[in-house]
């Protein structure tokens, strides 16, 4: 007997029969595809993988224990009952834990590979949901990509808590492009998400360059130091997540510009987020914690607080957004140079509500 499993109880049958559902609508494409009726053996298949998930330790058994005794976040954010785990992963054709992988989420070991190869199973499999348990998962650039982390389309990133589950960059790693990303610029993100996880950019230990204002104009992508970079796609949402220690040209970008104005990314939600400690390294820069070039964008009850106060070094602005249907509604913003910038740089500007914002502190 599993003490886990019998303390959730109803809980875990509840998963079960998601679970079991899921897997026939998973097989019935198969034998449909074979034409080859299977159907016995596939239950039999699936029960006895149920039993194995029981015993195993770090099996997905344990993993949605976990993630149903999640730590309640600061946005009041959990993850504590089989109605709210099923209505989550409804879109999904299965889920799994980075740990599954060999991450270990200790802060010391490197987890770079081991959250890569988890997504890309997902991603393999047609789409799904990355899990990440309690922890700090230490990532670092990889030396020829300039990224951490390659996400993907129809994929998403799930922690428990986004107090206590950590992507963190690793010390030193100064010029980069971003820390989760497409594997190309082009690469279309359409229905990524990520929920209830913290993204630390370890901003003291990763300093960006000091000529960084002259070098602007020639700048490469490979040097805005972004810690979320989406350049193509719809359906996107990032809700529940907190992002600290940012020392960076942006901390979301969804900049969908390709010029001259064609706008390639849409229908994206961002939504009770927490940025913290923004800026406050040992060199001023341009900065938006959050920057958007796009349409059908929602901005909404997100907080936002620098690390020394208005216009310190890179705390800039908070918010800047280009192009038509953008709502930026019930943010609380606290020490930026700028709280909102609405810019109007866009082949239009049409349909731009800005309401409900409390902006605090915001001089240069």
């Amino acid at each position: 007997k599993n003490n886990q499993v019998e303390a959730v109880g109803s809980d875990y049958l509840c998963f079960q029969y998601y679970a079991y559902n899921r897997f026939l609508k998973f097989t019935k494409n198969v034998m449909s595809k074979q034409k080859v009726k299977f159907k016995r053996l596939i239950k039999l298949v699936f029960l006895s993988s149920i039993a194995l998930m029981v015993f195993s330790r770090e099996g997905l058994t344990n993993l949605i224990v976990r993630k149903f005794q999640a730590t309640k976040n600061t946005n009041n954010s959990r993850v504590d009952s089989p109605v709210q785990l099923v209505s989550e992963l409804s879109d999904s054709e299965f889920v799994v834990s980075v740990k599954d992988f060999g991450a270990v989420g200790d802060g010391e070991v490197d987890d770079t590979s081991a959250i890569q190869r988890a997504i890309a199973g997902v991603r393999d499999a047609g789409g799904g949901t990355v899990f990440f348990p309690n922890g700090t998962y230490k990532v670092s650039i990889l030396p020829d990509e300039y990224v951490a982390i390659s996400i993907y389309s129809n994929v998403t990133l799930q922690g428990a808590s986004n107090q206590e589950s950590i992507i963190k960059l690793a010390e030193q790693k100064n010029s980069y492009s971003s820390i989760l990303a497409g594997e190309k610029p082009s690469s279309n993100l359409s229905y990524f998400a990520m929920y209830d996880l913290s993204i630390d950019g370890n901003g003291l230990a990763n300093q960006m360059s000091p000529d960084i204002e002259e070098k602007e104009n020639e700048q490469t992508i490979n040097e805005m130091n972004h810690a979320l970079r989406i350049y193509n796609g719809s359906g996107i949402k990032v809700e529940r997540c907190r992002f600290i220690n940012m020392n960076t040209r942006n901390a979301i970008t969804v900049n969908g510009n390709d010029p001259p104005f064609n706008v390639i990314v849409s229908d994206v939600l961002i939504k009770d987020n927490i940025f913290e400690s923004i800026g406050g390294g040992e060199f001023d820069h341009d900065h938006s914690t959050i920057y958007t070039h796009a349409e059908r964008i929602k901005i909404i009850n997100n907080t936002f607080n620098s690390r020394n106060g208005a216009g310190t070094n890179a705390a800039r602005t908070a918010i800047e957004i280009h192009g038509d249907d953008h709502e930026v509604k019930g943010n609380l913003i606290n020490g930026f140079a700028n709280g909102i910038f609405v810019t109007g740089y866009a082949a239009s500007s049409d349909n731009l509500i800005v309401n409900d914002n409390i902006i605090e502190d915001a001089h240069t």
